[in-house]
Formats: structure tokens, C-alpha cells, sequence
């Protein structure tokens, strides 16, 4: 029997634990599985054939490791008479014989797996649970249970069991984030999605944890999540029966955003197998170490990772026609929100589609094909944007559409949220009512028209801070083509600002979107350069006008810090658009750090991403017009 299944087997619940059968495989030529192969691999050294080796951790210079490998004078054996599992360590550089991690640690029980804090300074490591006084589970297991202790020189001391612990089910397989705050661990507690899932607890002073969090995500699944490590992006490693795999334990990563673990991936083949391959670790330079019973035992395998991941969100998703389940070549265009075509795609024969896009931006995507009304749809990747998906089913052409795009005359922005009436003037009766779109787009089907029908339309279009425009509009149909109004009108359909009065913020007249800098940067990239040229356009626009940028911080952090990077920012925006040929006399700004919370988010409260990114925003106040 495989000894890795001791620990998965206790996870499980199946049984007695040495006895547990693991899952059905099948053939490495799934074709639902990955087939780019990223990795090279090769059995480590450390593994031998006569004993199972896995679990492989690596530690400033040296590989800790699981082993039923005997070594002292005593051979401990379970109730089954097979060794238990110890720790050992073998130092990298040298190559020497692992030996065992800490003579004062390992002894009559399984130990493992292990992890270290980022200083050294303490150890958690998995071990059987030790009860007291005879105490014995519900079901007459022997769990799992994670120990902590403090690394003085050599020796391991003041150890101290997790206040997570139980006696009635398991908790192992630890790994700490990278910022140290949080332990993550695997449990088959009860409350969880399947037999074991991946949880996280917050690391305290004194090397306990606080109370079991479940992931937000995806992780989770009605399988068994089991071995989680933590990559140099924050990327989660973990190995599952219940995500879709190639057979047995696979390895997954997923990415790490706004607190939500997405994008979950098949780390693919030759690391993944019809076999069990768990215990996943990342090194240095793409390269790490994983376990495998490939080969009938349980070995640890080193990895060179040659086509690294790409951590960028993407947008995918299946176009169908209401006549057609399966349709190719619908054309799908990747806007920015002014309507400038980023990225061209025509769909395979079942639909599919995926762009590649940009962190903290947001876009519109538009899906034609002759005979269909074409569809829009926004979206965005502000806060997580990893993994969105957007199906469309597209319905037949009506017959002639009337649409309309809404432009602002001197800025040439597109205005969305403009309402957009049209009256029948034949009937005198609303023909429609729609407000403007993504890129400021209104269309509407008119439907049982014949060639040479006329049409006799009262258009009317109004927003807050603009001139109403009201225009009257006689066609007649000399073809069944689609009538374009802004293409026939020209600037007289364009929208005129009107009404800026001082005091008030030019981003609710000018439609900006929230301007994010990444953590205490305050470069000037791509995506705040396109909001502040909408404040560029509408200075221009309105030469006489004056406008003080205010740039605000959340409360994260110390306020001296955040009243500079606050004030840093200020300063590169207002550079910006003066370099836009704005005057120096006309802007000006401010840092403010976090001096003027907006809500409930001040020092020592707990809240979410989104009311944090409410906090760290950007004012344009309007101060002469």
C-alpha cells in the first residue's frame, strides 16, 4: 500500500487508514486534459526504490522529506507492520545521506509535511495526533494534528500543539504566505465542500493560529484538496481528486487576486499523470520539487518549469446563435470604452473565444455576424477580473435597425447613461426608450419595414450636465440597410457640456473612471493616462477653466507614508497634464494620505478590498469655470 495514503487515507475518512484505496485513474491521454508541456522532469536522488520518499520541502539550503527509511537501532512499525513516517532533512549543496530532521521531534508516531517560517525562527510540521488520557476519535482514528516550535541553533524546542486541532478529524499539510500572516493547511473538518479541503488560519504572536477560514474561490471542491504551497506570486500549488485532471491526485495552481483564489489550471503533463502527483513545491529559477507514485511507490521528482504561467487575466467564452448551437466565425472585437478596436477574434467551429487583457482596466466587447443583431457587453478587471466569462446567445436580424453612437462634440469621449427617446410621429407613440451603452451606443429593430416605408421619427437625447438635443428625422428605405443616425446627423447629434459650476468634481461630468495606482507606486501608466486625457480634452474644451487634483490614500499602512506616496501622486498627474499642454496656472493638486476616510475604513478596521479602493481615490475639483 502506498504510504502516502496514510495521510490521504486519515483525510478521507474510508476507513482505516493504512487500509484506504485511492481513486480510479485513467489514461494519460485524457483529452480533456493539458497538453503543452511546461516541465522537464527527473527523479530525485533522495528517492529510492525500496522506500517511499515524498513531500519534499525545501528550507534555506536543505530538502526536508517524508520517509519510511529506517535509520535507528528501533524500527517503528503501525498496528499493520508498516514503518511509520519520518522526517528527514539532506543538505543540497552537499549531497550528503538524509538524516533524520530532529532527533527530538520524530519517534513512534508519522510525521510530516513540514514549513518554516521566512526567518527561521519557527517550524510547523504535521505529526498523528497525540491524545490524553486514552482518549480515542468517534471512529476509532488516529487524525492528523499540526505542531509548532521555536528553532534555536539546531534543536527544535517549546513545541505546542494548534489550537486547531481536534480529535475527531485531521488538520496537516501546513504552509505559510508569504507574508507570514496566514497558515494554510488541509482538514477534512466537518462544514467543508468534500473530504478535505484547503483552509487558512492568521498566525499569532506567540506561533498559534486563530480560528479555520475557508478559502474564497474555487478551490474547495466535493473531492479531496490536499498539500497546498504557496508560489512567489502569492499562486496557489495544491493537488485534488475533484478538479478536472488527467487521473488520480492532479497538481493545480491557481492565481491569487483581491483576496480570491481563480483561474484555477492543470499544471499538465509530465508533472501530472493518470497516477497520484501531489506535494508540489516551487523553487528558485522555475525550478522545484513534486511527488509522484508513477512508477508503483511514491518518489520525489525535481522539475524545470520551461514555459512559465502567465499571470494576466483573460475574458473567455462560447458564442451561440438562437438557430445554431454550434456556429464558428462570429467575429469578436476587444474595445477600450471609447470604442477604439484593441483585438480582433473570429470564434472556432463551437464558439469559443479568449482575449488576453489588461489588470485594472475595463472594456467593452462586441460580437457580430451578417444576419445576427450584433451584441455589446463591459467588462472590467478592476478588484479580480482573472477569469471572466462571457457566453452571448445572439438572436436573428429583425430587418433594419436604427442606431445612434453619442459623442461629445469638442472632447470626442463617448457619453454612456445619455437617455435616448425616439417617437413614432405616424402613430405619435413611443418607438423607444433606452439609454446610451458602453462606447454610447443606442440601437434599436424596426421591425415589419418594406423597402420604400417611410419613417417619421422625433429623437430626443438628454444627460445631466449636457445640452438636450431634440431633432427630427424623415427616411425613407431605399434599401433594407441599417440606418446609422449619427453617420447621417454629424455633429449635429454630438452632445455640448453645460452648466459646470465650481465646487464640484469634473469626474461626475466627465465620466472618469476611478483611478487606481498599484500599491505605493505612483508611475503614471497606461490606463491612468487614458482618464487623465479626459480631463486634458475637457480643460480644453473649457479654456477658461481651473482645477485642483486632490489624490486621497486608504488606511493601510502609516499615514506618513501615505500623505507621501498621496502627495507623489498628485504631483506626477498634475506633470502629466501639463505635459498635455495645460497651463500650470489652470492645475494644481494635493496629496491628502488618509485624511479624509469616506467610510468606516479607518486604522484597525477590518473591511474589504472594495471599501478600501473606495478611500484611495482621485478628485478633480472644479475651482473656476
Amino acid at each position: 500500500m502506498k504510504i502516502h495514503y496514510l495521510i490521504i487515507g486519515i483525510f478521507t475518512l474510508l476507513g482505516l487508514a493504512v487500509q484506504a484505496q485511492g481513486p480510479m485513474s485513467s489514461s494519460v491521454d485524457n483529452p480533456k486534459g493539458p497538453k503543452k508541456i511546461r516541465y522537464t522532469i527527473e527523479k530525485s536522488a533522495l528517492s529510492s526504490d525500496k522506500h517511499v520518499d515524498f513531500g519534499a520541502y525545501i528550507n534555506k539550503g536543505k530538502l526536508y522529506f517524508l520517509s519510511d527509511r529506517k535509520m535507528w537501532p528501533v524500527s517503528w512499525a503501525d498496528e499493520n507492520q508498516q514503518p511509520f513516517l519520518d522526517l528527514f532533512v539532506v543538505d543540497l549543496k552537499t549531497g550528503l545521506k538524509a538524516e533524520f530532521a530532529g532527533t527530538k521531534i520524530n519517534g513512534k508516531l508519522n510525521e510530516g509535511p513540514i514549513c518554516f517560517s521566512s526567518d527561521g525562527s519557527r517550524v510547523y510540521y504535521t505529526r498523528d495526533y497525540e491524545a490524553k488520557n486514552g482518549e480515542k476519535a468517534i471512529d476509532g482514528t488516529v487524525h492528523l494534528a499540526l505542531y509548532t516550535a521555536k528553532i534555536k541553533g539546531d534543536k527544535w524546542e517549546d513545541e505546542m500543539q494548534l489550537s486547531i486541532n481536534n480529535l475527531n478529524y485531521s488538520v496537516g499539510h501546513p504552509v505559510l504566505s508569504n507574508n507570514g500572516k496566514y497558515l494554510y493547511f488541509s482538514s477534512n473538518k466537518p462544514g467543508g465542500k468534500g473530504g478535505t479541503d484547503i483552509y487558512r488560519a492568521k498566525v499569532q504572536s506567540n506561533g498559534d493560529v486563530g480560528e479555520a477560514e475557508t478559502l474564497v474561490g474555487e478551490i474547495n471542491s466535493p473531492g479531496n484538496e490536499l498539500f497546498p504551497s504557496i508560489g512567489s506570486k502569492d499562486e496557489l500549488y495544491f493537488s485534488s481528486t475533484g478538479h478536472e485532471g488527467l487521473g488520480g491526485l492532479d497538481i493545480f495552481m491557481a492565481i491569487y487576486k483581491g483576496d480570491t483564489y481563480t483561474r484555477i489550471t492543470n499544471v499538465g503533463y509530465p508533472v501530472n499523470t493518470d497516477k497520484d502527483d501531489f506535494a508540489y513545491i516551487p523553487g528558485d529559477l522555475n525550478k522545484g520539487y513534486f511527488s509522484s507514485n508513477r512508477d508503483s511507490t511514491d518518489d520525489i521528482y525535481s522539475f524545470n518549469q520551461v514555459v512559465p504561467f502567465r499571470f494576466v487575466p483573460i475574458i473567455s467564452g462560447v458564442i451561440t446563435l438562437e438557430d445554431a448551437p454550434e456556429q464558428g466565425g462570429i467575429t469578436v472585437e476587444l474595445m477600450d470604452l471609447n470604442g477604439n478596436v484593441l483585438n480582433t477574434q473570429v470564434t472556432d467551429a463551437k464558439g469559443n473565444y479568449t482575449f488576453d487583457l489588461e489588470e485594472e482596466s475595463q472594456y467593452n466587447v462586441r460580437y457580430t455576424l451578417e444576419g445576427y443583431d450584433p451584441q455589446d457587453d463591459k467588462i472590467s478587471t478592476l478588484g479580480d477580473g482573472f477569469g471572466l466569462t462571457s457566453d452571448i446567445v445572439m438572436k436573428r436580424d429583425n430587418g433594419v435597425e436604427i442606431s445612434l453612437k453619442l459623442i461629445a462634440l469638442k472632447t470626442g469621449l463617448a457619453v454612456e447613461g445619455a437617455t435616448v427617446t425616439m417617437i413614432d410621429n405616424q402613430t405619435n407613440k413611443l418607438f423607444m426608450s433606452q439609454l446610451s451603452g458602453p462606447g454610447g451606443s443606442v440601437s434599436q429593430p424596426m421591425l415589419k419595414l418594406e423597402e420604400l416605408d417611410s419613417i417619421d421619427l422625433t429623437i430626443k437625447i438628454a444627460k445631466e450636465g449636457y445640452l438636450t438635443k431634440e431633432v427630427h428625422f424623415q427616411y425613407t428605405l431605399e434599401t433594407m440597410q441599417d440606418i446609422s443616425l449619427d453617420e447621417i446627423f454629424g455633429n449635429a447629434l454630438k452632445m455640448n457640456r453645460v452648466g459646470i459650476k465650481t465646487g464640484i468634481d469634473a469626474s461626475l461630468l466627465i465620466d472618469i473612471e476611478p483611478i487606481y495606482f498599484d500599491s505605493t507606486n505612483f508611475t503614471i501608466n497606461r490606463d491612468i493616462a487614458r482618464e487623465l486625457d479626459k480631463v486634458v480634452a475637457f480643460m480644453n474644451e473649457n479654456s477658461k477653466m481651473h482645477i485642483r487634483l486632490r489624490a486621497h490614500t486608504d488606511s493601510r499602512g502609516k499615514s506618513t507614508d501615505n500623505q507621501k506616496v498621496s502627495t507623489k501622486r498628485a504631483k506626477a498627474s498634475v506633470d502629466y497634464i501639463i505635459s498635455k499642454g495645460i497651463s500650470s496656472s489652470r492645475i494644481s493638486g494635493r496629496g491628502f494620505g488618509e485624511k479624509e476616510i469616506i467610510n468606516q475604513c479607518r486604522d484597525g478596521m477590518e473591511c474589504s478590498e472594495e471599501d478600501h479602493r473606495e478611500n484611495c481615490r482621485m478628485e478633480f475639483i472644479i475651482t473656476k469655470s
